[in-house]
């Protein structure tokens, strides 16, 4: 009996075709609006005027010279890769930094933490710088795929970005570049924001971790639920459906952390 082919054929036919279609323009400066580029340049002299706020002499002259020689970079760069993420568009870092910052400054008064205005300034503000990628490369590029975009797939990540390290430890080394003076809770708040993801949590993540890493994580948090409109139903749900391995656990720990603190803010 004869082989028929047709249904292979009409495939590699559709794939060839979507193959051809998966060719857009990127994303680029000319995509975006003269309304969007107000409020990148809003937004920048909003964190440059945070920045100057810091009382520590020194901390706040590298910090500034840190954010005015890359601003070409870090007023555009996006946050995230998806829509449904947080900050997945041109001005989504310094954005996301700066409602980060709001809830911390919010959730310091509200619970009374005491926590010294400069560890929150420069925690909040700095932690996402690792995004714009190394010295020469950028962390995230335009998608240029028409299947991706189409899905709300705006960038992705740099397969020719150097070195293994997350973002906020690449955070970390810009600061220390420029000569940021860290204390060692600020230090110690915008590595831990790696292991919401990265890795299975420690007791000492959970439980014992300082308070300004627990403020920086759990604002971090709201400003992602807002983003992505979770939690949507409450939190019971969420845990039913998502708690299947320590790593989702710990993410349900911190939902239900953060769906207490918005009811309160």
């Amino acid at each position: 009996m004869a082989y028929n082919n047709s249904w292979g054929t009409k495939r590699n036919s559709n794939y060839a075709s979507n193959k051809q279609r998966q060719q857009p323009a990127p994303i680029t400066a000319d995509n975006i609006t003269i309304q969007e580029v107000q409020k990148i340049e809003k937004n920048y002299e909003k964190y440059l005027q945070l920045i100057s706020t810091i009382e520590d002499t020194q901390a706040k002259d590298a910090f500034l010279k840190l954010a005015t020689e890359l601003k070409s970079r870090l007023s555009v760069a996006p946050s995230a890769t998806r829509v449904d993420f947080v900050g997945a568009y041109a001005g989504g870092l310094i954005q996301t930094s700066l409602f980060t910052l709001r809830n911390m400054l919010k959730m310091n008064e509200a619970l009374e933490l005491n926590i010294p205005k400069d560890d929150l300034i420069i925690a909040a503000l700095s932690f996402g710088i690792g995004k714009i990628g190394s010295k020469d490369k950028e962390y995230y590029v335009a998608q240029t795929s028409a299947w991706h975009i189409e899905r709300g797939m705006r960038y992705e990540i740099n397969k020719d970005i150097e070195g293994i390290m997350s973002p906020n430890v690449r955070s970390l080394w810009w600061l220390s570049q420029y000569g940021v003076k860290l204390s060692e809770n600020v230090m110690y708040a915008i590595q831990s924001l790696s292991t919401l993801t990265d890795q299975a949590p420690s007791s000492l993540d959970l439980f014992q971790a300082p308070p300004l890493a627990i403020l920086l994580q759990s604002s971090f948090r709201l400003v992602c639920s807002a983003a992505s409109n979770t939690p949507k139903k409450s939190v019971l749900e969420w845990r039913r459906k998502n708690n299947k391995t320590s790593i989702f656990l710990y993410k349900n720990v911190f939902l239900e952390h953060t769906y207490i603190v918005q009811q309160l803010l």
